[in-house]
C-alpha cells in the first residue's frame, strides 16, 4: 500500500491511497493513516483491496495493450484512469471551440506561466514549481498537435509536409530543453539559462503558428473540420503524457498508440510526488 498525503498549513489538503494486490492492512498501519487523515475508511479496514480488479492499460513496453490494473482504489479528484491528476495551475487543457481556438488558448496559458517565472528572483523554489507546470502544459499540448494538427496540415496545405516537419523539429528541440530542466531545481546553476532557452524556443514557435500556420489552416479547412479537430485535440490531451519523452515517436500511428500508456505512468508519478500541484 502506498499513501500520499499533501498538507497546506496544518490541514490535510489531499490524500491518495493505492492498495497493491494481496496487501494486508495491519492495525498499526490503520492507526497511522487515521492519525494522518483524521479518519479511517470502514470499507478499507474490512476490504484491503478497496474494490474489485478492473481492466486497465499496461504501461511501458506493452503500452496500448490490455491488461489487469488490480487493486487500485480511486482517489478523490482523479482523472478517467483512476489516477490522481495534477491540479491545473493555468487551466485544465480543455477550453472549447475549434482546434485553433483551443491551441491559441493553451498558448496564452503557457505565456502566463512564463510571466510568473520571470517575475520571481533567481533561485526562488516557485520558479521550479511553475516550470513543472509549464512542462505539463507543453507536453500535453505538443502530443495533441502531433497526433491531429500536423496530419491535418499535411493534408490540407500544399506545402504541409515541410511545415509539419519544421514544427516537429521545434517540438523536439523544446522537449530536449524540458528534459534538461526536469533534472534541475531552481537553485541549480543551469536552471536560469535553460528556462530562458525554453521560453525563447516556445515564444518563437507560438509566434510562427499564430501568425502563419493558423490563418492558413483556417482558410483551407471547413468549420466542421476545424471543430472536429478541436474535439480530438481535447480528448488527446486528457490522456497525454505530462513529462518530456524525447525518444518517443511524434507521428501517427505510433504516437497515438503509445501516448496513453506513457500518460498513465506519468500521471501516477505526478500523483505520488506531488508534481504539478502548486502551479
Amino acid at each position: 500500500m502506498v499513501t500520499s498525503v499533501h498538507k497546506t498549513g496544518g490541514a490535510v489538503e489531499q490524500s491518495s491511497v493505492f492498495h497493491l494486490p494481496y496487501d494486508r492492512v495491519s492495525p498499526q498501519a490503520l492507526k497511522q493513516r487515521e492519525d494522518l487523515l483524521g479518519t479511517t475508511s470502514a470499507r478499507n479496514a474490512t476490504d484491503p483491496l478497496g474494490e474489485p480488479p478492473r481492466e486497465g492499460r499496461v504501461a511501458g513496453p506493452f503500452a496500448g495493450t490490455r491488461g489487469r490494473a488490480e487493486g487500485l482504489t480511486r482517489p478523490t479528484g482523479t482523472d478517467g484512469e483512476g489516477i490522481a491528476a495534477p491540479r491545473r495551475g493555468a487551466g485544465d487543457m480543455g477550453h472549447g471551440g475549434d482546434v485553433i481556438d483551443e491551441l491559441t488558448t493553451d498558448h496564452g496559458e503557457v505565456e502566463e506561466l512564463f510571466g510568473r517565472i520571470e517575475a520571481l528572483p533567481s533561485g526562488d523554489p516557485q520558479r521550479k514549481q511553475h516550470m513543472d507546470q509549464v512542462t505539463i502544459e507543453l507536453v500535453r499540448h505538443s502530443v495533441a498537435e502531433e497526433a491531429y494538427l500536423y496530419p491535418a496540415v499535411r493534408e490540407h496545405l500544399p506545402d504541409g509536409d515541410a511545415i509539419a516537419d519544421r514544427e516537429l523539429e521545434d517540438h523536439a528541440e523544446a522537449e530536449r530543453t524540458m528534459k534538461a530542466l526536469e533534472q534541475c531545481e531552481a537553485d541549480h546553476p543551469d536552471f536560469d539559462l535553460l528556462a530562458i532557452q525554453l521560453m525563447t524556443e516556445i515564444r518563437s514557435h507560438i509566434q510562427d503558428e499564430e501568425n502563419n500556420l493558423f490563418p492558413r489552416l483556417r482558410a483551407a479547412c471547413s468549420t466542421d473540420a476545424l471543430n472536429g479537430l478541436g474535439e480530438k485535440v481535447r480528448t488527446a490531451k486528457k490522456t497525454a503524457p505530462t513529462r518530456p519523452h524525447p525518444a518517443a515517436p511524434d507521428t501517427p500511428p505510433a504516437n497515438k498508440l503509445l501516448a496513453p500508456g506513457m500518460g498513465l505512468v506519468d500521471r501516477l508519478r505526478d500523483a505520488l510526488t506531488g508534481r504539478g500541484k502548486d502551479g
